[in-house]
């Protein structure tokens, strides 16, 4: 079967590898769609990863992708409950820019009717997202400002108004993003400049991976602040700021303790109209594409760009 695999930094192409065989409790899975994971990808791709400095290419093939939807094309002994051609949301791991992935039967959530895979894909970032907005509990009566509107943010936008904030605010450099998310429900979305502009949120969800945004997040919350974009820049904390607020400050990175729970909860919000991935899909490739697909989330000219792994149905 074919899987990229990123042999050097800066450079990839498409392998033949053996296609795996699902063990007892296990499912094999075409991966239709895999979105990239903008930051992610961007560093492991361009080896930015401090631990990539003393070398670790080439990376395993099929890595580092990790958002994906397809289908169920064989079910190991002693699986229920699924067929093969079920629709399938992936998470649980690495290793989806090939066209074949085992997982364990627990760790797969089923499609809702009507869901292009491409749609479907980005899930697994809303899974991860959902966790970061947990961690603030309570948001009822809340306002929250999200800083940072690339995927991870358009979803905490919305998650953040789903899960009940009174006022939703969005910091962002990028006009074109700024009008996203004000489409997708945020009440106010401004520069970072202009951040001052905001009333005080309770909770900042900060989802921007840069140094000077987490700084000013820290010195804009209340009460909270989520860290769910990561860098390895050194952030210099103001002990005064955060003892004025008493602040308290969470990071976030993946599924959480809920794991595969909150898969299926994104996959509910989705079903019932409350969550919209379809319009964070801006760009679609083929898999042989993927470095061409990292330089487009690099310059900042795509939201969620889609690798096709397997070839989709007319309708989709």
């Amino acid at each position: 079967m074919k899987a990229v695999q990123i042999r050097a930094p800066g450079v990839a192409s498409v392998v033949d590898v053996p296609q795996p065989r699902p063990n007892r409790g296990e499912l094999l899975l075409r991966v239709m769609s895999c979105a990239l994971c903008n930051q992610h990808d961007a560093n492991t791709f361009y080896g930015r990863y401090r631990r990539y400095r003393r070398g670790g290419f080439p990376r395993p093939p099929g890595q580092p992708g990790h958002e994906g939807a397809g289908v169920v094309a064989a079910v190991g002994e002693g699986v229920d409950g699924w067929n093969v051609g079920d629709r399938v949301a992936i998470a649980g791991g690495s290793g989806l820019y090939a066209e074949c992935v085992v997982r364990p039967a627990h760790e797969v959530v089923r499609l809702p009717p009507g869901v292009a895979f491409d749609h479907g894909a980005p899930l697994e970032l809303a899974a991860c997202v959902l966790n970061a907005v947990r961690k603030a509990g309570d948001l009822r009566d809340k306002r929250v400002a999200v800083s940072g509107l690339g995927p991870a943010g358009l979803l905490a936008v919305q998650l953040s108004r789903i899960l009940g904030a009174t006022e939703v605010a969005g910091i962002e450099p990028l006009p074109a993003r700024r009008a996203v998310a004000a489409e997708l429900g945020a009440d106010l979305c401004v520069s970072p400049e202009d951040a001052g502009r905001l009333a005080r949120p309770h909770v900042v969800i900060d989802c921007s991976g840069n140094a000077e945004s987490i700084q000013r997040s820290f010195r804009l919350a209340t009460e909270q602040v989520v860290l769910f974009g990561y860098t390895e820049e050194p952030i210099l904390v103001d002990q005064e700021v955060w003892f004025a607020s008493e602040l308290t400050v969470h990071a976030a990175r993946v599924l959480g303790r809920r794991g595969i729970a909150n898969l299926a909860e994104v996959v509910g919000y989705l079903a019932d109209g409350r969550l919209n991935t379809a319009t964070l899909v801006t760009h679609r490739l083929p898999l042989e594409a993927y470095a061409e697909a990292v330089a487009l989330v690099e310059r900042a000219e795509g939201l969620k760009v889609v690798l096709h792994v397997a070839p989709h149905p007319p309708d989709e």
